[in-house]
């Protein structure tokens, strides 16, 4: 069975507090359900043609969708809100390996080490449960930034790494 931390609070540099959560599919959409003004639907998930301010570049209104049960969202919240987001999902031919489909930061909050230290805490978990960690294609600037981000990640938690190249 996969562990599941639901929250837990990270101090940075400047004694601001950052809650590292994970979901899973159907928690997350009750989250983004709830988490915009006065308990509705967060409109920071949803594309500006249908009333929303989309903040994270490759997250996907259907990701919690697809196989609720071998889904899974790491974020970062601040304020009482996600600041970065990563979404994985069970590879259905590797056993006990998961894929990052996607990490990515709110603009806002980009450039401030976000990334690295949602990472951080998804390869904790990955060795944690005794997980195989694979990556998904890179984008030009993740190949650059989150590759060697993942490299040193694997061997500092001792997680096998399927890596992939650029897209």
């Amino acid at each position: 069975m996969i562990t599941t931390i639901k929250d837990f609070k990270i101090m940075n540099e400047n004694n601001q507090c950052t809650k590292f959560r994970i979901f899973t599919g159907d928690e997350f959409y009750q989250y983004i359900l709830h988490n915009g003004p006065n308990d509705t639907f967060d409109p920071r998930y949803l594309l500006k043609n249908d009333g929303g301010n989309k903040v994270f570049k490759y997250y996907q209104y259907s990701d919690f969708q697809q196989e609720p049960k071998n889904v899974f969202f790491f974020g970062l919240e601040y304020d009482n809100k996600l600041i970065s987001l990563a979404h994985i999902r069970k590879n259905p031919r590797i056993e006990n390996t998961y894929w990052l489909t996607y990490l990515c930061v709110d603009q806002i909050y980009e450039g401030k080490g976000y990334a690295s230290i949602l990472a951080e805490h998804i390869f904790k978990w990955y060795k944690q449960n005794n997980l195989q960690f694979e990556s998904s294609s890179y984008t030009e600037q993740g190949y650059i930034k989150l590759k060697p981000l993942f490299n040193k990640l694997a061997l500092k938690y001792d997680v096998k790494f399927i890596d992939k190249e650029k897209l």
